[in-house]
């Protein structure tokens, strides 16, 4: 297995903190590795009662950060867009 594609659990801890650095809360940022990880999860629906399921945690937990929890999204889409770059031009814009 190529070791650029291999991560580790560790691995998505650091990107969900990097990623989520700006959210103002502890719980909001706990919740957004939950949400993450239930993208990721194997299962066609990416709601969040099933996703909640696979992840064994309250389905009101996700509902509310997606829906009702108040941080602004703009620092997410920044850091996304930077590891983006990066992934597709290592080193810089060329």
């Amino acid at each position: 297995m190529d070791p650029k594609t291999t991560r580790t659990p560790a691995d998505l801890a650091d990107f969900v903190a990097e990623v989520f650095a700006s959210l103002p809360r502890t719980d909001q940022r706990i919740t957004s590795s939950y949400y993450l990880q239930g993208l990721m999860l194997e299962g066609r629906r990416k709601s969040t009662q099933p996703m909640a399921e696979r992840l064994g945690i309250d389905h009101q937990r996700l509902q509310q950060f997606v829906s009702t929890s108040p941080w602004t999204v703009e620092p997410v889409r920044q850091v996304l867009a930077t590891e983006a770059i990066n992934l597709i031009h290592p080193g810089g814009v060329r």
